[in-house]
């Protein structure tokens, strides 16, 4: 075999892998052509269906329970301060709950591992119209088994986790919404 046959070989493979592929322009929408690493949908929840028992402070010291919000659909986030697709999040998670406004629904970003001084400070920078928690140690992001920030579960009006994102995602996304709508509905019942 002389010298210029693996580089025919591997242009003719090449060209047939591009062949083959559908152009990424051709499936996908705007949002996700702009940022493609920003999930415009929820996959379906592969883990322990009920979600866990976790019980937080708030910034101000009151008792915060996941428990107590049954009856509404929670999107629990799990976010750092360091965390730059945290904070590039966090404006949709704002428009979305601004978009439910009156609904049964509660965004509740829980930080992790960050001590309330930094919390602070990120809060006078980016204010959060959230329910804000702290994961001191880490035990609520390890119950719900987040091992990347940020991540995101949905939990529905009966306490069952029904969806996850791992990574930032634009939560006004359409099929987002659409999949928010149908729990919302269902609990509405």
């Amino acid at each position: 075999m002389n010298a210029a046959a693996p580089i025919v070989v591997g242009r003719a493979l090449l060209a047939l892998m591009l062949a083959a592929a559908p152009i990424a322009s051709e499936r996908a929408d705007a949002a996700s052509l702009a940022h493609p690493d920003i999930a415009t949908t929820l996959s379906p929840w592969r883990g322990r269906p009920a979600a866990p028992a976790i019980e937080l402070k708030t910034l101000d010291g009151a008792a915060w329970s996941l428990a107590a919000l049954r009856g509404k659909v929670v999107i629990v986030n799990f976010w750092a301060t360091w965390c730059e697709p945290c904070r590039a999040e966090m404006p949709s998670l704002l428009r979305l709950r601004e978009q439910f406004a009156g609904a049964p629904l509660e965004v509740v970003a829980i930080n992790y591992l960050d001590d309330e001084k930094k919390i602070r400070e990120f809060l006078r920078v980016m204010p959060l119209a959230l329910t804000i928690v702290r994961d001191g140690d880490g035990a609520a992001a390890g119950a719900f088994r987040a091992r990347v920030l940020p991540a995101s579960y949905v939990v529905d009006d009966e306490g069952m986790v029904r969806y996850s994102v791992f990574g930032s995602a634009d939560w006004t996304a359409a099929p987002i919404v659409a999949a928010l709508r149908q729990l919302l509905t269902a609990a509405a019942h």
